[in-house]
């Protein structure tokens, strides 16, 4: 599942500096992540629980538009498999 996502962020050019808007999650032009489509890498994707409570859902965008969903209940998927 994992992978899937990291390859499917990877493929659509993803940086983390859209959730800059968003209250409990950070992340910022300075953490681009670079990597050869194909191989593994982490994504930066901090939350703060203390502040938020419990995790719902993270959802992660290319532009305005959402790519992939990760839910509280660890299930993932890509927005092409509604």
């Amino acid at each position: 599942m994992w992978m899937l996502l990291l390859n499917l962020a990877l493929l659509l050019g993803y940086t983390s500096s859209f959730y800059q808007r968003y209250k409990y999650v950070t992340g910022s032009d300075a953490e681009i992540v670079r990597a050869h489509i194909g191989t593994n890498v982490s994504l930066p994707c901090r939350v703060d629980t203390k502040q938020c409570g419990q995790l719902h859902s993270v959802k992660w965008y290319k532009d305005a538009n959402r790519v992939y969903v990760l839910s509280h209940a660890g299930q993932g998927r890509a927005e092409a498999e509604r």
